[in-house]
C-alpha cells in the first residue's frame, strides 16, 4: 500500500510539472514571440491536443502563399513543439516543418463556407473528403380546379470536383400529366448529365450556382409509341446550407422553364461542420 501511494505521488508530481511546463511555454511564446507578429496574429493558445493555435488578422489573409511561408518559418522555429493551426473567420490552415527542405510547409487548408466541409484525421484528409459525393431529391405536384394534374420527381447523384466549387452528377426525372376525370395522360422519363459551379456567400451561408444539363428524354402520350429527344438546359439556382446538406431552389431553362425545389444530402456534412466549429 505504501509503495502504491509513493508511485501515485510521483505520477502526480510529473503530471503537475508537465502542465506547468506547457503553461510556461505558451506564456513565454505570448510574451517573447507574439509581439513580433502582432500585425498578423492577435491571439495564441493551445488546443486540447497541445497544438499551437493562432488567430490571424485581416492582414495575414492578404499575404501570398510565399509570404505566409516566410512568416511561418519564424513562428515555427520559435515553437518547435507541434503543428500550428491558424484560424481567420471561416478559414483554417495547418502548418508544419519540412525537415528535408528546412522550411515551413502548408499541410492543409479548408473553408467552412465551402459547399462541403473537409474532414481532418491528423494531418491527412479522409478519402471521401477529396471528392465528397451527394444525392438530391426533389419533386412537384399540381392540381387545378378542372382536375388537371402534374406530378414530377427529380433525383441526382454525383460528387464535387475542383476546389469543391464544381460538381458533376447523373440525373433521373419523371413527369406525368393528365386529368383525374379521364384516362388521358402523358409522361416523360429523362436520364441526364449535369454540372454546376458554385459561388459561396459565407456571411449568408448560401451559394448561388449556375450550370448546364443534357437530358435523354422518352415521351409517351396515352400509350402511343414513345418519342425520344435530347434536350440541353441552363441551370440557375441557390443553395442554403442547413442541417446535413443544403435546401436548393432553382430553375431549369430548356424547351420551357421548370422551377425545382429539393434537398441535397452530403454524407458527413453535419459531423464535419460540428467538428470544425468546436
Amino acid at each position: 500500500m505504501k509503495q502504491t501511494l509513493i508511485i501515485l505521488s510521483m505520477l502526480l508530481i510529473v503530471f503537475q510539472q508537465s502542465v506547468a511546463q506547457g503553461s510556461t511555454t505558451i506564456e513565454s511564446f505570448n510574451r517573447d514571440v507574439m509581439p513580433q507578429y502582432q500585425d498578423y496574429f492577435n491571439r495564441a493558445e493551445l488546443t486540447a491536443n497541445g497544438q499551437l493555435q493562432l488567430t490571424a488578422t485581416g492582414k495575414y489573409n492578404l499575404l501570398t502563399l510565399q509570404d505566409k511561408k516566410n512568416l511561418m518559418i519564424g513562428v515555427i522555429k520559435n515553437w518547435q513543439k507541434s503543428l500550428v493551426l491558424i484560424h481567420i473567420n471561416s478559414k483554417s490552415e495547418l502548418w508544419g516543418w519540412n525537415n528535408d527542405s528546412a522550411t515551413a510547409m502548408l499541410l492543409d487548408s479548408w473553408d467552412l463556407s465551402s459547399p462541403t466541409h473537409l474532414r481532418m484525421s491528423g494531418s491527412k484528409m479522409e478519402g471521401t473528403s477529396r471528392h465528397p459525393w451527394f444525392f438530391y431529391l426533389g419533386g412537384m405536384t399540381y392540381l387545378d380546379s378542372n382536375k388537371n394534374f402534374d406530378a414530377a420527381l427529380n433525383a441526382h447523384v454525383g460528387f464535387f470536383l475542383l476546389l469543391n466549387r464544381w460538381d458533376l452528377a447523373a440525373s433521373y426525372s419523371e413527369v406525368i400529366k393528365g386529368s383525374t376525370s379521364s384516362d388521358n395522360f402523358s409522361g416523360q422519363l429523362s436520364l441526364g448529365l449535369l454540372s454546376k459551379v458554385y459561388f459561396p456567400i459565407k456571411e449568408l451561408n448560401i451559394s448561388p450556382n449556375i450550370g448546364g444539363q443534357f437530358d435523354f428524354n422518352i415521351i409517351s402520350n396515352n400509350g402511343t409509341d414513345a418519342v425520344t429527344t435530347v434536350t440541353p438546359s441552363l441551370l440557375l439556382g441557390v443553395s442554403w446550407y442547413v442541417g446535413i446538406g443544403s435546401l436548393d431552389i432553382g430553375c431549369k431553362i430548356g424547351n420551357g422553364v421548370t422551377t425545382l425545389i429539393g434537398y441535397t444530402i452530403i454524407p458527413g456534412f453535419g459531423q464535419a461542420k460540428k467538428k470544425h466549429t468546436n
